[in-house]
């Protein structure tokens, strides 16, 4: 069993707290609403370093250096939906996007500004007998990668296809 010191779990739970409060009390800066963001709107968040970390909020992606104090958005410019997110740093980052037409690995290397995007090919998914559910997305290093497919199933079981790269999302195995 890992322990922490109780100022890193302070900050740890800090930061998420204040990347929630922020956006429910203020609002994310550049993105007007009408009303008040449903609890649902938050799909996932990460804090990458103290202070700083992206948030996948209402379908765009969100990122703040400063404790959640002022939002950035850094969606790829692209049409198509974010199913997963994860960054190694502030500056190195991976989102999944799904389309009608499959899935594409949007890779920056500036924190976001800009997004070189990779079409992926799953024959797997398609030869699967049942549709994705929900899918994740981890990298460990800059060519070190996996994404897992979650299949919709009955309550009795879970199934699922994982896939991992070595090449930095060139090719997955």
């Amino acid at each position: 069993m890992k322990t922490h010191t109780l100022p890193r779990v302070i900050s740890r739970l800090g930061i998420a707290l204040l990347l929630v409060s922020a956006i429910f009390s203020t609002g994310v800066v550049g993105r007007e609403t009408s009303a008040a963001p449903a609890a649902t709107d938050i799909s996932a968040f990460q804090q990458v370093m103290p202070g700083a970390g992206w948030i996948l909020f209402g379908g765009d992606l969100y990122w703040t250096n400063n404790d959640g104090a002022a939002w950035t958005d850094i969606t790829p410019d692209a049409s198509a939906k974010i199913a997963a997110v994860t960054f190694l740093d502030a500056a190195r980052g991976r989102a999944l996007l799904s389309d009608s037409s499959g899935y594409t690995l949007a890779g920056t290397e500036d924190g976001g500004a800009k997004w070189q995007v990779t079409s992926l090919k799953f024959p797997e998914l398609v030869q699967a007998d049942s549709t994705v559910a929900k899918a994740y997305l981890g990298w460990r290093a800059d060519a070190h990668g996996w994404l897992v497919f979650k299949l919709a199933t009955g309550s009795n079981f879970s199934r699922g296809l994982l896939f991992v790269t070595f090449d930095g999302g060139g090719t997955w195995e």
